[in-house]
C-alpha cells in the first residue's frame, strides 16, 4: 500500500510539473521558456524537474502528448454523446466541444493551436488534427449510412473544414 501511495504521489508531482511546463510553453513559446521558469512556476527545483521530465525537449514532448491526448479524449467523448442527434446538432455539438475545450484548458489549447511553430508542436498538432478529422469523417459516414444508406466521397474534406473552423474560432 505504501508503494501505491508513493506511485500516486509521483504521478501527482509529474502532473504538477507538466502543468507548469504547459503554462510556460503556452505563454512564452518553446524557445523563450526555460526549465528554471518551469520549476519556479510549480514551486519546485530544476533538479526535480530534470529528474522527472528530463531535458527541455523531452518536457516539451511530454506536455504536447499529454495535452493532445486530453484534447482528443475531450472531443471524442462529446462526439460520442452526440451520435444519435440529427446531423446539424452533431455538428453544433462538435464545434462547441472545441470551444469548451479551449475554455476549460486555455494553456493546453494555446500550446497545441497557438503561434508556436516548433517542429514538435507542428507534428503534434498535425497528428491530433488528423485523428480528429478521421473520427469526424467516420461519424459522418455512420450518419449517412444510417439515414440514406450511402456515404459521400467528400467526408474527409468536410471534416477538415469543420476542424479548421473550430480551431480558428476557438
Amino acid at each position: 500500500m505504501t508503494a501505491a501511495r508513493g506511485a500516486l504521489r509521483v504521478r501527482t508531482d509529474v502532473d504538477l510539473l507538466l502543468d507548469a511546463a504547459c503554462v510556460e510553453f503556452a505563454e512564452k513559446g518553446y524557445q523563450r521558456a526555460t526549465m528554471a521558469q518551469i520549476a519556479e512556476g510549480c514551486r519546485s527545483t530544476k533538479p526535480t524537474l530534470y529528474a522527472h521530465l528530463g531535458s527541455k525537449p523531452n518536457a516539451h514532448q511530454m506536455v504536447l502528448k499529454r495535452e493532445a491526448d486530453k484534447c482528443r479524449d475531450w472531443l471524442f467523448q462529446r462526439y460520442a454523446a452526440a451520435t444519435e442527434l440529427p446531423l446539424d446538432e452533431q455538428v453544433t455539438a462538435g464545434v462547441q466541444a472545441f470551444f469548451d475545450y479551449a475554455a476549460a484548458y486555455p494553456y493546453g489549447f494555446q500550446l497545441l493551436f497557438g503561434a508556436d511553430n516548433t517542429t514538435a508542436t507542428v507534428d503534434a498538432q498535425r497528428e491530433l488534427v488528423t485523428v480528429i478529422c478521421a473520427r469526424i469523417s467516420e461519424l459522418l459516414e455512420r450518419f449517412q449510412l444510417r439515414t440514406d444508406g450511402r456515404t459521400h466521397q467528400e467526408n474527409p474534406q468536410v471534416a477538415e473544414t469543420l476542424v479548421a473552423i473550430s480551431i480558428t474560432g476557438a
